[in-house]
């Protein structure tokens, strides 16, 4: 019996010698002490487990090829300011996305993803942001903002949902596979200096701001292009005083559709004449402006992400009365 006794001690001090050390006051109860190291081992492996789910998902996705039908071009399908390739590489895909905020400022992020089946997505870890302003031409500053960057793409039919844990305050962006996409107007929108033209894409009816309407001074602009597709118009602005687009869209459904994501300090409502007008900016000058007439959606960007740099109250004012 005490061989017995003896050898159950050895072996449970041998799987788990942290029970039986801090346990010296507890020899009468000889038999209960040979089955609590029994019930706390699994306790012991089951402690580090959760630590060892987090990088689950990552390590399964290294296993598990991306999809073949998922390499492409995709653009942004509400705003159609971003855009990126996905391309398979030997541990998963690799992302380069664009996403121009103006005509000076493009901000680009650097993914690597890997392939998670359970959840349908691509997930990704150390993402790199960096935003990019031009000077002339190809010449650019470039300035790193992060590098450890989380988040994932829900897989769709032909979409690419993104959602990033860094940029929680902006919207989730669909992206959409197209055969092609430029790196200034990636489909699925179409540039054109004919208003008819615009308008026949769109299917909606659309007068820009007339021109006395526009802001002058500081802030003067003048029409530079329309971009169009199925449902949606936009009047692009461009001058001394920076970028401005003026978009429509059939169906009011209260989301941003501006493709202005930048977050502002402040957001506010104004009443002109009865429209009640949602801005954002710093309180004083805006820098995107929010509206809906009937059944459609309307918005006004002016220097997106320069806070401090958009339109005084009057001229968004000049510019709304200006389309009535």
């Amino acid at each position: 019996m005490k061989k017995l006794i003896m050898t159950g001690m050895m072996l449970a001090a041998f799987a788990c010698t942290a029970c039986s050390a801090p346990k010296p006051a507890e020899p009468a109860a000889t038999a209960p002490a040979t089955e609590a190291p029994a019930e706390k081992t699994p306790e012991a492996t089951a402690t580090p487990a959760p630590a060892e789910k987090t990088p689950e998902p990552t390590a399964e996705t290294k296993t598990a090829e991306v999809p073949a039908e998922l390499e492409g071009t995709y653009a942004e399908e509400i705003a159609g300011r971003g855009n990126f390739t996905l391309a398979k590489t030997e541990t998963g895909a690799h992302l380069d996305v664009n996403w121009s905020s103006s005509a000076f400022e493009t901000t680009h992020w650097d993914i690597d993803v890997t392939y998670d089946e359970e959840k349908n997505a691509l997930v990704y870890e150390n993402a790199v942001k960096t935003n990019m302003v031009f000077e002339s031409g190809d010449k650019h500053t470039d300035t790193e903002e992060y590098n450890d960057g989380t988040g994932y793409f829900e897989i769709g039919d032909g979409t690419l949902t993104w959602y990033d844990d860094k940029e929680k305050d902006r919207d989730p962006a669909v992206f959409r596979k197209v055969d092609q996409a430029g790196i200034g107007m990636p489909n699925p929108w179409t540039e054109t200096a004919d208003l008819a033209e615009a308008l026949s894409i769109a299917g909606l009816e659309f007068d820009p701001p007339i021109p006395e309407a526009l802001p002058t001074g500081e802030h003067e602009v003048a029409l530079k292009t329309y971009m169009a597709m199925p449902g949606t118009v936009t009047a692009v602005y461009e001058g001394q005083g920076g970028e401005m687009q003026v978009r429509k869209a059939l169906k009011f459904t209260g989301d941003d559709f501006s493709g202005d994501y930048n977050t502002y300090s402040k957001t506010w409502e104004e009443n002109f004449k009865g429209l009640t007008v949602k801005c954002e900016g710093d309180g004083t000058t805006v820098n995107k402006a929010l509206f809906a007439v009937g059944d459609d959606s309307w918005s006004v960007s002016f220097n997106a992400g320069e806070e401090g740099n958009g339109l005084t109250v009057s001229e968004l004012q000049s510019l709304i009365m200006g389309m009535q």
